[in-house]
């Protein structure tokens, strides 16, 4: 099974460096996108994304993430990358004493992040999260699961189809949930 962000996250505060590089692969993409799409600069939001990597290294072990390590890591680069055209904003600024209402234009037309896209990352890791759990349940249970679940088949249809009784069916759909529950 291959780990989860979480479980990346808590190995790389151990000091797991293929943990660190897991992390990497899988949130650089999205990241520097995110970063991207608000300071338009592909050369800053490279930087953005490796900088905050850098920091997360270097403070792995004091550094503590409460819920979603996606949504640390969407809120970080957001942040930085508003931070980043305001810096460079005020640069031009004394240089060429320009307005800074070009500036929070800018910000106030990229993508914030508000609950509803921290509901939507965290609702994609948890339907990983189950997908990854349900490889790990019984056959039997796993196949009624996914057909119950994925396929929409009624409790009936599943019986007739595997022949087997409902109240083995019903039996099934309890234990995978209730082990799908408390593994998540």
């Amino acid at each position: 099974m291959s780990l989860h962000l979480i479980d990346y996250w808590e190995n790389l505060r151990k000091g797991d460096i293929k943990s660190f590089e897991r992390l990497y692969k899988e949130l650089y993409p999205e990241l520097y996108r995110l970063a991207l799409k608000i300071t338009g600069d592909h050369f800053k939001s490279e930087e953005i994304v490796q900088d905050l990597f850098v920091k997360l290294w270097n403070d792995r072990k004091k550094l503590v993430i409460k819920g979603s390590v996606k949504k640390y890591f969407y809120t970080a680069i957001h942040h930085h990358s508003i931070n980043a055209v305001i810096e460079k904003s005020t640069l031009k600024n004394t240089v060429n004493h320009s307005s800074p209402e070009a500036v929070w234009v800018k910000i106030q037309n990229t993508l914030p992040i508000d609950d509803s896209i921290v509901q939507a990352i965290e609702a994609k890791e948890t339907e990983e999260r189950i997908l990854k759990l349900i490889e790990f349940l019984p056959h039997q249970c796993k196949t009624i699961f996914r057909l119950s679940r994925m396929e929409n088949k009624s409790n009936k249809e599943i019986a007739e189809l595997l022949n087997i009784s409902e109240n083995t069916v019903r039996t099934q759909l309890y234990r995978a949930l209730e082990k799908l529950l408390n593994d998540i």
